[in-house]
C-alpha cells in the first residue's frame, strides 16, 4: 500500500519535467557561473601569469670578495672570523631571493623572470611586466656589514608594480616581503649563533606552499558553492513535493484515498518517503556531475553517502510538515511563502551565499547548526578529509532538526477534525 502511494508521489515528479530541471539543472548553472567568476576575483594560482623584470645591479662576487677583506681585518680572533666568512659564503641573499623565492618549483609555472638592463625599459617595455624588481648596487655588501658588524642600515629591495595587474602586484609583494622578513630573521638569529646554512635551507619550504593551519585540502570557490547550492536546492525538493500533495485535494485523490480507507498516516509517510529519495536522486546528480565537470571530489564516497542520506531525512520531514500545515489550513499559501522567503533565508544563514563566519562568531555558530548549515559544514569538512566522527555533530544536529519536523508534523494533523491517525 505505502509502495503504491510511494510510486504515485514519484510518478508526479515525473510527469512534471519543467520541476525537474529547475531542481537539476537550475543549481548547476549558478553553481558554474559562482565558481567560476568568485574563483577568478579570488585568483585561482592555476590562472596567474606573473611577468617580472628584474634590473640587477648588486655584484655578488665582488661584495664577497670585499667581505672577505673586512672580516679578515677585524680585530677578532680567528676562529671568529673563519665563523663570520663561513656565514657569508653560505647565505647568499640575492640567489636566495632569485633561486629559492622567485624560482621555487612551487611557483615556477606562475612567475617569468626577465633579467634585463634598465635603459632597455621604455615606458611602453614597463607595461608588459606585472612588476619591475631592482637590486640596488651593494645590496650583498650592505646586508653582510649589517648582519656581521652591525654597520649601516638592512638594504632594501626597490618594487615597482603596474597598476592595471592588482592581484600579480599583490603576489609580488607579499613575496618580497617575505623575503625581507627572513633575512630580518637571519639578522637576528646570527648573534645568538644559529647556524647560517641550516637557516637557509629551511626557507625554500616555506615558501611557495600555503598550508591550512590542520593541514587539510583547501576548499576553492567551485567546490564551495558546489556545496552551498546543492544545500539550498535540496529545500526546494521538499516544496515541491508540498505542491504536490496539495494539488492532490484539489484533484480529489485525497478524497478518493479516504474513501478507500487508506489510513492518513501512510499517505503522509508516502510524501516523506518519495520526497527522500528524490532529495537524495539530486544530490547525487548534481555532485556527480560537479565531479565530471569541474573536478569536485570528496576523499570518502561512504561518508558522502551517510551524509546525504541525513540531509534527505531532513528534506523528508521537511516536506512532511509544510504538507502537513498546507492540508490544515486548506491553502498553498504556506508553501508559496516557504520558497518566496523562508528558503532564502535559510540558506543565507547556513551559508549557501557566502561563509557566514565572515559576520561574526554568533553568525557561525548559528549557521553551523541551522539545517541547510550544519549540511554544508558537514560537506566540506568531508571535502577536507576528515571523517565522519568529526562531523558527526552536524549530523546529529540534521537528525534532531528532522526529528523536531516529524513531532510537529504529528501534532498538527492529530489536531485536525475528523482526521483517523
Amino acid at each position: 500500500m505505502i509502495s503504491q502511494l510511494i510510486k504515485k508521489d514519484l510518478l508526479m515528479f515525473w510527469r512534471r519535467p519543467k520541476e525537474l530541471i529547475i531542481l537539476l539543472l537550475m543549481p548547476f548553472v549558478l553553481i558554474s557561473i559562482l565558481g567560476t567568476a568568485l574563483g577568478t576575483l579570488e585568483g585561482d594560482q592555476s590562472n596567474i601569469h606573473i611577468k617580472l623584470a628584474v634590473i640587477q645591479k648588486d655584484n655578488m662576487k665582488i661584495a664577497h670578495e670585499e667581505m672577505e677583506k673586512e672580516i679578515n681585518n677585524l680585530p677578532f680572533p680567528n676562529e671568529q672570523k673563519e665563523q663570520l666568512l663561513l656565514s657569508s659564503n653560505s647565505f647568499q641573499p640575492v640567489k636566495i631571493l632569485l633561486e629559492d623565492f622567485l624560482q621555487n618549483p612551487e611557483l615556477n609555472e606562475n612567475i617569468q623572470l626577465d633579467f634585463i638592463h634598465e635603459h632597455q625599459l621604455s615606458k611602453k617595455e614597463q607595461k608588459k611586466y606585472s612588476g619591475i624588481l631592482e637590486i640596488p648596487a651593494d645590496f650583498t655588501l650592505g646586508f653582510y656589514r649589517y648582519a656581521f658588524m652591525n654597520e649601516g642600515k638592512p638594504p632594501q629591495l626597490k618594487l615597482t608594480l603596474n597598476d592595471s595587474k592588482e592581484l600579480e602586484g599583490k603576489i609580488l609583494t607579499d613575496l618580497i616581503t617575505t623575503f625581507q622578513e627572513k633575512i630580518s630573521l637571519f639578522t637576528s638569529v646570527h648573534s645568538i649563533g644559529v647556524d647560517a646554512q641550516k637557516l637557509q635551507e629551511s626557507i625554500p619550504k616555506e615558501i611557495g606552499k600555503i598550508n591550512s593551519i590542520s593541514e587539510k585540502k583547501m576548499i576553492n570557490s567551485v567546490s564551495y558553492f558546489t556545496v552551498g547550492m546543492c544545500v539550498m536546492f535540496i529545500f526546494y525538493v521538499a516544496s515541491t513535493s508540498a505542491e504536490f500533495a496539495f494539488l492532490q485535494i484539489q484533484n480529489h485523490v485525497y478524497s478518493r484515498i479516504i474513501l478507500a480507507n487508506v489510513p492518513i498516516i501512510a499517505f503522509f509517510i508516502g510524501i516523506f518517503i518519495s520526497t527522500m529519495l528524490m532529495t537524495f536522486l539530486q544530490i547525487n546528480i548534481l555532485f556527480g556531475l560537479s565531479a565530471l565537470i569541474f573536478k569536485v571530489y570528496f576523499p570518502n564516497i561512504g561518508y558522502f553517502l551517510l551524509v546525504s542520506a541525513a540531509l534527505s531525512f531532513m528534506i523528508g520531514s521537511f516536506s512532511l510538515l509544510i504538507s502537513s500545515m498546507c492540508y490544515r489550513l486548506k491553502s498553498e499559501s504556506i508553501n508559496k511563502l516557504f520558497v518566496a522567503f523562508l528558503v532564502p533565508i535559510l540558506a543565507f544563514i547556513g551559508g549557501s551565499f557566502f561563509p557566514i563566519s565572515q559576520l561574526g562568531r554568533e553568525f557561525e555558530k548559528l549557521g553551523n547548526y541551522s539545517p541547510g548549515g550544519a549540511g554544508i559544514l558537514a560537506y566540506l569538512k568531508l571535502m577536507q578529509g576528515y571523517s565522519i566522527q568529526d562531523v558527526s555533530a552536524q549530523i546529529m544536529s540534521i537528525f534532531i532538526v528532522s526529528g523536531v519536523f516529524i513531532i510537529l508534523s504529528y501534532l498538527i494533523q492529530m489536531k485536525k477534525a475528523g482526521v483517523r491517525i
